[in-house]
């Protein structure tokens, strides 16, 4: 079975990327070719996996500068390669672009919505229609992101799983990071995330700044990249907090770096659901949502989610607060009967594609 993998969003420590590597590298291989189409550079732990499985990695013309380029390559590429499948990630109606490439052409039409709005409003909403009618068959990381993205069309919710044990509450690892981050001190507010608007850093660097006139032991870790982190850097400059604001950019030890977290913050505008949120709550950390995100990100009692229009100082109480009333735990048989844990989802996909190549 042939499978192409298509990413509308850049291939890099993103939530959507991250998904997908996920289920990718839990997938059984046999039998089963799975490349990747993308039109940005590819995150080079992500590269190192895929040709260690000896998958393929195409670059197309980037998609927004130059999409009949873009539009052309790709259907070259269906073409020459005769996949069985052709699996579309994105946000919005914006993948009929994807869809019209294969038209004419013997495969199957997967589309995979993430989240519950999207950037380019005029275009989703000139292309909705035509996308509603074009794919085969729909999957959607939350139901509230597909009742979003298909209106009342039928879908199937594929949860944005994770590596459940890799993030299990470790005393012993969360001492070493402890150590090895110097915050052996310190009250640790963590978050990751792409440096990008819709994860509102500016409002959390805001809400920092509160926590610190509260609780001069507080430091704050940021993980990730992108385009907005050197305004971001500049910002916690300007504010006199470069002592307190640890910037570990990207990373393939996220889950030692939540072990030596107190709280993990997520002021997101608007989110599908979050793969970190997950993540978080199975390293048995208390969380602080935007109600932006969907509510089916929460599947511990270590979940509160604040309006973004409370403020900073609601917001910077919420959180120490959470520091100060939570006792860290287990949480693994929690994401594993929420259906989260990878190793059974990636199964679960698998069969999804094995019984649309089967005609079942």
């Amino acid at each position: 079975m042939k499978i192409l993998i298509v990413c509308t969003v850049p291939f890099d420590t993103n939530g959507i990327a991250s998904v997908i590597m996920n289920y990718y590298k839990n997938m059984k291989r046999d039998n089963l070719q799975i490349d990747f189409a993308l039109y940005q550079s590819v995150n080079e732990m992500y590269r190192k996996t895929i040709k260690e499985n000896q998958d393929n990695i195409f670059i197309l013309p980037n998609r927004k500068k130059n999409p009949i380029g873009y539009i052309w390559k790709l259907k070259q590429l269906l073409k020459r390669e005769r996949y069985d499948i052709m699996h579309i990630h994105g946000n919005s109606a914006l993948m009929e672009i994807e869809l019209f490439a294969s038209e004419g052409i013997d495969i199957k039409r997967v589309v995979h919505g993430h989240s519950t709005q999207c950037t380019y409003h005029l275009l989703n909403n000139i292309l909705r229609n035509r996308f509603l009618k074009s794919y085969d068959f729909a999957l959607a990381c939350s139901q509230a992101a597909g009742e979003w993205l298909y209106d009342k069309q039928t879908f199937q919710v594929f949860n944005n799983a994770i590596d459940a044990e890799k993030y299990c509450y470790s005393p012993q690892i969360r001492r070493e990071m402890k150590e090895k981050v110097a915050v052996q001190n310190n009250i640790v507010i963590g978050h990751v995330g792409y440096f990008l608007p819709v994860k509102n850093h500016a409002f959390l660097l805001e809400v920092f700044r509160e926590i610190v006139k509260r609780e001069e032991r507080a430091k704050l870790i940021l993980i990730g990249d992108g385009k907005l982190k050197s305004n971001i850097e500049r910002d916690v400059n300007k504010l006199n907090l470069d002592d307190k604001v640890i910037f570990v950019g990207t990373t393939d030890r996220v889950s030692d770096y939540m072990q030596a977290m107190d709280v993990f913050v997520l002021p997101s505008i608007h989110e599908g659901l979050p793969l970190v949120g997950i993540e978080a709550q199975a390293s048995g950390l208390p969380c602080v949502f935007s109600d932006g995100i969907t509510k089916e990100v929460k599947v511990t009692d270590n979940v509160e989610f604040l309006s973004l229009q409370e403020g900073k100082e609601v917001w910077a109480e919420r959180i120490l607060h959470k520091v100060g009333s939570h006792i860290r735990k287990n949480e693994l048989e929690a994401i594993r009967n929420a259906g989260f844990d990878i190793k059974a989802k990636a199964d679960e996909l698998l069969t999804f594609y094995h019984g649309l190549v089967d005609g079942e």
